[in-house]
């Protein structure tokens, strides 16, 4: 996703209305990929960051989100993997 260079904020994806129809709610991510949600007003104006996912091994990889106007609602995932390590000897 590419960033607005003009403000540095991320690109809006996934809009989301408010309750009073005021503020859009949006999902972004910069050139590195970190995820961030933001508020804008409808008429409007300086978009105002809300969240950064700044923690590399937790995610907000999917675009979906609610809110409430008061909350935002969202899923994040962590970034696992498992290693086994196995000795080999020569029969």
């Amino acid at each position: 996703m590419r960033s607005d260079s003009s403000r540095g904020n991320p690109l809006p994806v996934f809009p989301a209305w408010s309750s009073d129809g005021l503020t859009i709610y949006y999902k972004g991510s910069d050139e590195e990929g970190t995820a961030s949600f933001w508020a804008v007003p409808v008429w409007g104006g300086t978009p105002r960051l809300l969240v950064r996912f700044d923690d590399p091994t937790m995610r907000s990889n999917r675009i979906e989100f609610a809110t409430d106007g008061n909350r935002l609602f969202f899923t994040t995932t962590r970034q696992e993997s498992d290693i086994w390590l196995m000795d080999l000897t020569p029969p």
